[in-house]
């Protein structure tokens, strides 16, 4: 599977998350971003988060506690990963290459499919 399709479902699943596990997970993950856009190595990563405590933050603008703030977002993570799973497993793949070649130019060696996302 492709990147741009396995980001496409990636934020569906995302989408789906109940609002409160949602704002929670984005918010995190747009901090994170943000950390590793600044940042050179893994050793800078680790030393920034030492320092500015990012995540400590990201638990008193939720109310909760760093270890609830973590726990939270281990729990909402593999429920991401989980339906992350069913969902490309649902996915079904039609090969059009036979329809595209009768009806339109075309590239030989090329297959043509239909993807259909559930």
């Amino acid at each position: 599977m492709n990147e741009y399709l396995e980001k496409l479902l990636f934020d569906k699943v995302v989408e789906s998350l109940p609002d409160d596990k949602k704002e929670l997970y984005k918010y995190v993950i747009q901090m994170e971003d943000e950390i590793a856009s600044v940042t050179a190595t893994g050793k800078e990563y680790i030393s920034y988060l030492s320092f500015n405590s990012p995540h400590k933050k990201a638990a008193n603008q939720f109310n909760i506690t760093l270890l609830e703030l973590l726990n939270r977002m281990k729990e909402i993570e593999e429920e991401v990963g989980r339906k992350l799973i069913d969902c490309m497993e649902s996915i079904e793949w039609r090969d059009c290459t036979d329809i595209v070649h009768q009806h339109l130019e075309y590239e030989e060696n090329k297959k043509y499919f239909f993807v259909a996302i559930p």
